[in-house]
């Protein structure tokens, strides 16, 4: 017990030490120790998309309100995300640009469109990410306070964001609201690496001061086909495998976990069988506690792309629902 109080208040130390550090290192460009951003100023958004057909037009069009420019990494869709990107380009013109390279590893796809911005300040969206429009907590306050920060030091933002699971009216209650995407003031220093457990992460510079905006101005909509959501999972587990390196492809290590935890079924056969247990935590969306829909998200409400289907008051799975237009290039 003594021993596990004295862990946490070293740890409690050492984190405020680094933060304390970090703060005062982070005046190093004002001081002239390290260079000054030179970029314009203004905001740039960037989306690495594979596949991401339902909910992508609804997410751009969200993030076009605040973004001076968006900057699309398409790692080699085989859906319709290249004809909503075609379709939304005519909408933007030269606002959106569309980079496909579907031979980089997601890393370096991040890297590049990184590099591929004009503007002094950079936000990783993702192709699920719909943000508020209007309201208190819309994305504009967000974009106001960024552009309130000093433009001659480096900044990196941690956001939040309020998740959906499974159908709009729904959420896991462990990660109902997030705070691990980011802005950042672009640098050549700032890359994305993969971290200690194989998930790709912006490395901070030390100069760079970290803070936190804790208005959540978007939502992560993580409602997908069943198919789509289980192979995503199951990605995840690939990159947090310990024993990772047997597998000289994620397609192989696929097949080896299909054999042995779903006795050799196929993906489709699989993913409901996945669904009805991983689905069975989530909740109703709190409302009172996160507030209203995006404007955009709202259309969808009255005819949503799917459903949960309950039995006897237990989640049993997901259903798509036919009448919907799942491109979202109608809302």
């Amino acid at each position: 017990m003594r021993d596990g109080i004295l862990r946490h208040y070293a740890s409690a130390l050492r984190s405020k030490i680094a933060s304390t550090s970090r703060a005062v290192i982070s005046w190093a460009p004002i001081l002239r120790a390290v260079p000054r951003p030179d970029r314009p100023q203004g905001l740039s958004a960037v989306v690495r998309v594979k596949d991401e057909e339902t909910w992508l037009a609804v997410s751009i069009r969200s993030i076009a309100t605040v973004a001076d420019e968006i900057i699309v990494g398409d790692n080699g869709s085989t859906d319709r995300t290249p004809e909503i990107l075609t379709e939304l380009k005519k909408e933007l013109q030269d606002r959106l640009i569309v980079v496909r390279r579907p031979e980089l590893d997601i890393k370096d796809l991040t890297n590049l469109i990184n590099d591929r911005t004009r503007f002094r300040l950079v936000i990783r969206w993702d192709a699920d990410f719909v943000a508020r429009t209007d309201g208190p907590q819309s994305i504009s306050h967000l974009r106001k306070w960024v552009f309130g920060l000093d433009p001659q030091r480096y900044w990196c933002a941690h956001l939040r964001m309020i998740e959906l699971c499974g159908d709009l009216f729904h959420q896991r209650p462990i990660s109902a609201s997030r705070a691990d995407a980011h802005c950042f003031t672009y640098s050549d220093s700032l890359r994305y690496v993969y971290d200690r457990v194989g998930h790709d992460a912006p490395k901070i510079p030390r100069w760079y001061r970290v803070l936190k905006y804790e208005i959540p101005t978007f939502f992560h909509v993580d409602v997908k086909p069943v198919r789509r959501m289980f192979l995503s999972y199951l990605w995840k587990r690939y990159l947090l495998d310990p024993d990772r390196g047997r597998y000289p492809r994620f397609e192989a290590y696929l097949e080896t976990i299909l054999k042995e935890q779903w006795e050799g079924e196929g993906i489709d056969q699989a993913a409901p069988s996945w669904a009805a247990t991983a689905f069975r935590e989530l909740v109703p969306y709190d409302r009172n506690r996160f507030g209203d829909y995006p404007m955009l998200l709202r259309p969808f409400l009255d005819k949503p792309l799917y459903r949960l289907r309950y039995e006897h008051g237990q989640i049993l799975g997901q259903q798509k629902l036919e009448t919907a237009d799942i491109s979202g290039l109608g809302a």
